[in-house]
């Protein structure tokens, strides 16, 4: 990846004389970037892709949207020098066309183009104005005097991409193995398809354990891929590419009908007794919620399932697609009785307000503050604070990524309900777990009973809170007279 500049903080993108861009449509736009393929001519080429785009139609009405992009190419084409050309595209994206120009111009000019959408959009309306702001991203190509004819709306298209995945706001130059990325993740896009409709992919479980008890009361469904050719493939692999083609939608009404299969299996096992499965639900599925209604309330209709066989997880990323359509969609499915869980907890922007503003019945703590316990008093003193405001809430706490006993120990004895990880179990077929269900603590290393030592330790301190949170804080106050000037480092123990 390239990245050229933050679209705000260029200083070569005010040195571009604006006013003498024309916005024509798409076919003339095509014609102009073929005469100058013909040429010898230097092309710069700029696709804009606007971020996000569909919450501006989800909040203010398509009407709404459809003015932004009429009133946005005129806008993009006042910033582009004499000659050039911009057109806009299927959907949200814009393409400029710029005769003679060198590569820093054509990255000045996208940059330009960035902070002229970033600018606020004033709609008049009968009743009201309405302010809209939009942000973008752009990919650039460049083509020398001179040289052979090349894709330039390809490769500004996949530069984009990458600009879009990986730096929103930002311009991102075309490199060759943007190329080869496409080939590959073509490939991979293909064999996807393949997979779905051939039955390649494999259901994979992981257990979660009530720490109370050690009784296994649910598993998490995950998705391998049976290559035929690489062996299984992790999710990692094939995921991002899945997501970026439109296939999660696909994918995710595979891994759905699989763990409706197994809690139906599993529950005529144990003689009605319910197994919840937790599923994880995508951006692209979370928009359709419809759609996952209609899946849900048929398996339910049948018979196949009770509410208490299937549950849901969301991630702050996937709410963030669309977050109104993100908050029907589980507001659906929890008013069909489903339990929702907010994974990886801690790690986002704004996941107190989700606590408030979203149905959902339990939060999963992230593995990364769960792999300081041991080592760090803060990552300690944040997963306790998040066990208890959760419960205060009315919500159950599920821990991530255990990975030992000590670990197990530890959120046994801050209150969190339920844990997940290595310790208890790695991700295995179904039929591998099935001898471990009916083991406590899934044939694990059972958590310690002994107190807490760290009660005792906190016992002639002073301040507030708990054990944890009296210990760091005299920490902190011992670090702070001890220096100074340097900042502190993480406080460990």
């Amino acid at each position: 990846m390239h990245v050229i500049r933050s679209a705000t903080r260029g200083r070569a993108a005010s040195s571009i004389t604006p006013t003498a861009g024309v916005f024509v449509a798409r076919p003339e736009a095509m014609q102009t970037l073929d005469d100058l393929q013909r040429s010898t001519r230097s092309t710069g080429l700029v696709h804009l892709d606007l971020d996000r785009f569909h919450q501006v139609n989800t909040q203010w009405g398509h009407h709404v949207g459809d003015r932004v992009l009429a009133m946005l190419g005129p806008r993009l084409a006042g910033c582009l020098p004499v000659g050039s050309v911009v057109s806009s595209t299927d959907g949200d994206a814009f393409v400029a066309i710029v005769p003679d120009a060198d590569w820093w111009l054509t990255t000045s000019i996208a940059e330009r183009m960035l902070q002229v959408v970033a600018e606020p959009i004033v709609l008049e309306g009968a009743e009201q104005t309405v302010p809209v702001m939009v942000r973008a991203s752009a990919g650039i190509a460049w083509r020398a005097e001179h040289d052979a004819p090349i894709d330039l709306m390809e490769h500004a298209y996949l530069a984009c991409r990458r600009a879009k995945a990986t730096a929103p706001g930002t311009v991102v130059g075309y490199e060759y193995s943007l190329g080869e990325q496409a080939v590959r993740r073509q490939r991979i896009e293909d064999g996807l398809r393949r997979a779905i409709a051939e039955d390649e992919l494999r259901l994979f479980v992981q257990p979660e354990i009530d720490l109370r008890d050690g009784r296994v009361i649910g598993v998490e469904a995950l998705v391998r891929w049976q290559h035929p050719t690489d062996g299984l493939l992790a999710p990692a692999v094939f995921l991002p590419d899945a997501e970026a083609a439109g296939l999660m939608t696909a994918l995710g009404d595979w891994v759905l009908d699989a763990a409706i299969d197994l809690a139906e299996q599993w529950r005529e096992l144990r003689d009605g007794a319910p197994m919840r499965v937790w599923v994880n639900l995508a951006a692209q599925q979370l928009a359709d919620g419809e759609h996952l209604r209609e899946r849900m309330t048929a398996a339910l209709r049948e018979g196949r399932i009770t509410p208490r066989c299937i549950g849901f997880e969301v991630t702050e990323s996937s709410l963030l697609e669309d977050l109104p359509a993100a908050t029907g969609a589980l507001t659906s499915l929890r008013q069909l009785g489903f339990e929702i869980a907010l994974d990886d907890f801690g790690t986002g922007y704004s996941s107190l307000s989700y606590l408030r503003r979203l149905p959902v019945t339990a939060v999963k703590i992230d593995r990364s503050f769960v792999a300081g316990i041991g080592d760090s008093l803060t990552d300690e003193a944040i997963v306790e604070a998040v066990i208890d405001l959760s419960h205060a809430l009315g919500l159950r706490v599920v821990a991530e990524g255990i990975e030992d006993v000590h670990q197990a120990t530890a959120l046994v004895r801050m209150g969190a309900d339920h844990a997940q990880g290595y310790h208890f179990g790695r991700p295995v077929p179904p039929a591998d777990l099935q001898a471990s269900l009916s083991l406590p603590w899934c044939g694990a290393t059972p958590p310690s009973t002994e107190p807490d030592p760290l009660v005792h330790l906190a016992d002639e301190l002073p301040g507030f809170g708990s054990p944890r949170a009296r210990l760091l804080m005299a920490a902190l106050d011992t670090a702070h007279d001890a220096v100074s000037s340097p900042p502190r480092s993480e406080v460990t123990r």
